[in-house]
């Protein structure tokens, strides 16, 4: 089912960022929010909800952090009043791993790398008055990860490892428009990875992302 869902949705989303303004009964208002795009940055936490546990040749868990921080670079391009599709890069680490092998110490870790299209939709856009922009969120696109593994006692790359899927998003967030050019914005959404090989002893690296930002108008 998710994998109808990683090539259905970006279709979707796709065909809706073409349709005319008009033929959703709102045109893009001249003035305020409502009629401008967004381009900005956010950062906050991203948190696993995985519960594999990866283990060492000796059959010690390695130690790898379940939470990480997150950053994203985003552009929204506001489509309609209700509609505004929106391009993000994300980044975030598995957290560092140590891994004992043949007399050696393995030091390293893993990044992520979300890269998502998705549709915002704004159900209280015709409310002028409300200083806050809430919407809802659902789309997809690819997810990267990259694994390095370095020799601590020879400091030697060892390891240099990759894996691609395509998944979805969903979620939520608030936009708040401080200035005629800048706003602040909340943004909680869901990411599924599961990928078909292990990357630092895990193949799932799903989890839910909470973050903070800031852009221009």
């Amino acid at each position: 089912m998710g994998k109808i869902y990683s090539y259905l949705i970006p279709l979707i989303i796709g065909v809706l960022a073409l349709i005319p303004s008009d033929l959703f009964g709102i045109e893009i208002q001249p003035t305020g929010f409502s009629g401008k795009h967004f381009i900005g940055g956010r950062f906050g936490v991203w948190t696993g909800n995985s519960n594999e546990i990866a283990y060492d040749i000796y059959g010690d868990s390695m130690e790898i952090s379940g939470s990480s921080v997150y950053a994203e670079f985003f552009y929204a391009h506001r489509v309609s009043a209700p509609l505004a599709v929106e391009i993000s890069l994300g980044i975030f680490n598995r957290g560092d791993f140590k891994y004992y092998a043949n007399q050696d110490l393995l030091v390293g870790g893993v990044n992520i790398y979300p890269i998502m299209l998705s549709a915002k939709i704004y159900p209280l856009c015709m409310v002028n008055s409300i200083p806050l922009h809430p919407y809802l969120q659902a789309g997809g696109g690819l997810i990267y990860a990259k694994q390095d593994a370095i020799s601590y006692y020879y400091n030697v790359v060892l390891t240099n490892d990759s894996e691609t899927k395509f998944t979805y998003i969903f979620g939520t967030g608030i936009d708040w428009p401080l200035f005629d050019q800048i706003a602040l914005c909340l943004n909680y959404k869901y990411i599924p990875a599961k990928f078909k090989n292990e990357m630092a002893g895990i193949r799932d690296y799903s989890g839910w992302q909470i973050s903070f930002g800031a852009g221009y108008l």
